[in-house]
């Protein structure tokens, strides 16, 4: 992604977003009554509760955890495991970059899921830093070699977007006469990978992992003190969650 897309995306799909709004009807319309800086500061509290972060998310992750008995019965041929990001300097690895904490947590449950059905495993996604020797497909495939002991039989290094995620691995597991697969990301991040490794071609059954949402009732959310403190990690789930409402009605747009 090129740096001007980049920002784009930081600036709206951020909490940034909330605060230059507030400052800028501070510093442009400070003779009025603020309104547009008032809902800009209650939104960015609201956000940031985690009972609000734990109800929200619960609406989104649609897909419940696997169980063995799911995968018995829709019989997968394979599984793909979708990149999260990688970090750059990884110096206690030896300076190369490693992935992301969001990633590691899907490698995990690859691995897990691997070594329950004795599929093989897809690693997707492609060169995501800059001027990085490894894509983060290869990065993938190398922790689950080394750390979890699991072979990664395809790697598919070209995809920068979950799109493409899609496309670009449906193009490698044709040819293999592979059709069904069981697909691992985060929770939230499912509903939109899941939407659109069908629309590629795939018969998918989702392996959700990282869940962040509670079933718990609403009251008994309310009454614990702890969920009522703002959170950096409540106001950083609920954007993520922003985020992928802006990315599955931008690829319904553009579809």
């Amino acid at each position: 992604m090129s740096l001007i897309p980049s920002l784009l995306t930081l600036l709206i799909l951020s909490p940034t977003v909330l605060l230059l709004v507030a400052m800028a009807d501070l510093i442009y319309f400070k003779k009025r009554n603020l309104w547009l800086a008032k809902f800009a500061l209650f939104l960015f509290l609201i956000l940031s509760l985690p009972w609000v972060e734990e109800k929200l998310a619960w609406y989104w992750e649609c897909f419940p955890a696997l169980h063995e008995a799911d995968v018995q019965n829709f019989r997968p041929q394979a599984i793909v495991v979708l990149g999260g990001g990688l970090e750059r300097n990884a110096r206690e690895y030896g300076d190369g970059p490693t992935v992301k904490p969001n990633t590691l947590l899907r490698l995990r449950y690859a691995a897990k899921l691997a070594r329950q059905s004795g599929l093989p495993v897809l690693a997707s996604g492609g060169h995501t830093l800059e001027h990085a020797a490894e894509s983060e497909a290869e990065v993938m495939g190398r922790i689950l070699q080394t750390e979890f002991s699991i072979p990664v039989v395809w790697q598919e290094t070209a995809s920068l977007t979950t799109l493409e995620n899609a496309r670009f691995s449906r193009r490698i597991l044709q040819q293999q006469g592979i059709d069904r697969i069981m697909l691992v990301t985060q929770a939230y991040h499912m509903p939109r990978a899941e939407k659109e490794f069908r629309k590629a071609g795939f018969q998918v059954l989702a392996g959700p992992t990282d869940f962040k949402g509670s079933a718990s009732p609403l009251e008994n959310l309310l009454l614990n003190p702890v969920l009522w403190l703002p959170s950096v990690k409540a106001l950083n789930t609920c954007f993520l969650l922003i985020h992928e409402t802006v990315g599955m009605l931008w690829y319904s747009l553009k579809n």
